[in-house]
């Protein structure tokens, strides 16, 4: 099969018709349209109905991409990682010893239990008037503060560990009781508080400043990535991509033919004014959503609409004359944006 992708969309039908052997008329009667209509869409002199693209190209056994003309993207080779992967699968399976997260709660609640036994036993074979009580809560604190400061060192994190090793040692008799629970409490309190300030102060200091922003199909609005800006002017046919985007385009051609514009997420202003005539039956399609679309005519001519709206009214700003050269039809669909013809 030949490539036409540089063809017009009324030559690639008729090129793709004569591949099959039909006639006008058969091509028309499977279509169920009029063997005019087909003329008219093989000339460019008018565009298929929406609807009716994607059956032609199942009735040409294409896709619809390749009957509109829309150019394949190169493939690019995809990467193998499996040798990769096995290597690191065989290297963590190789790797043997021993790995501590000391930030893991779990860590730390094991070694408050195996230092409250270790510790309690002990005492027993030391014959230490002890309880179990005295040794298990300064030993939990004194775990509570080594897990503080895992992450990073703070206040109360240092003065738990230092109570809790304090008071574990008065329990157990090695040194003598110097300062009361009572103090070392409202201690711990005034470091947690001193700690929590400099912890906030030292976040908001690093603290990046956001914006808030939109994202499509995790983009950004404004992303680059999304932006798509293309137009074609074939002998009076005009093409056009528009998306995420703010353009003006200009038309200048001594007949306009007709033409597709698609536009999502931006606006865009389509003047006319620069086309000196428009063949009978002139269609513009538009498949337009969520943007400003502004079409701009000299008043020779006549826009007669045939858009599908959702989400909102057409506004028109001024008059064709009395009697317009030619009609242009507006055909397709335009949803949850603005729309303005405005004569010129």
């Amino acid at each position: 099969m030949e490539d036409t992708a540089s063809l017009t969309l009324g030559k690639r039908i008729l090129y793709h018709r004569k591949r099959l052997g039909l006639t006008q008329d058969q091509l028309a009667e499977k279509m169920g349209v009029t063997a005019q209509a087909v003329s008219k869409w093989e000339h460019d002199l008018s565009c298929p109905d929406v609807t009716a693209v994607p059956r032609l190209a199942e009735l040409f056994g294409i896709s619809t991409d390749e009957l509109l003309g829309v150019p394949r993207a190169a493939e690019e080779p995809r990467k193998s990682h499996v040798g990769e992967v096995v290597e690191e699968v065989i290297q963590d399976a190789d790797e043997s010893g021993f790995h501590l997260n000391l930030q893991d709660s779990g860590i730390w609640f094991a070694l408050f239990l195996i230092l409250t036994g270790v510790t309690y036993i002990a005492a027993i074979y030391l014959e230490l008037d002890v309880w179990l009580w005295s040794v298990a809560w300064p030993s939990a604190l004194l775990c509570l503060g080594l897990s503080s400061c895992t992450s990073h060192l703070s206040a109360f994190g240092l003065g738990a560990s230092a109570a809790g090793l304090y008071f574990l040692l008065v329990n157990l008799g090695v040194i003598p009781s110097l300062i009361t629970w009572p103090l070392v409490l409202g201690l711990l309190l005034i470091l947690w508080g001193i700690s929590m300030v400099f912890d906030r102060v030292s976040w908001r200091k690093h603290r990046k400043k956001r914006r808030p922003h939109v994202t499509v199909n995790g983009a950004s609005f404004h992303s680059e990535d999304k932006t798509r800006r293309s137009y074609v002017n074939n002998s009076g046919y005009i093409r056009g991509d528009f998306a995420f985007c703010s353009d003006r385009i200009t038309v200048q051609t001594e007949e306009l033919q007709g033409g597709n514009i698609d536009m999502a997420f931006g606006s865009l202003v389509l003047d006319l004014t620069g086309c000196q005539s428009v063949v009978p039956n002139c269609r513009l399609c538009f498949d337009a959503a969520f943007g400003n679309l502004v079409i701009q005519a000299p008043s020779r001519y006549r826009i007669e609409n045939r858009l599908d709206r959702t989400g909102g009214g057409i506004d028109v700003s001024g008059q064709p004359d009395p009697t317009p050269q030619a009609t242009i039809w507006l055909e397709g669909e335009v949803s949850f944006g603005s729309m303005k013809i405005q004569y010129v």
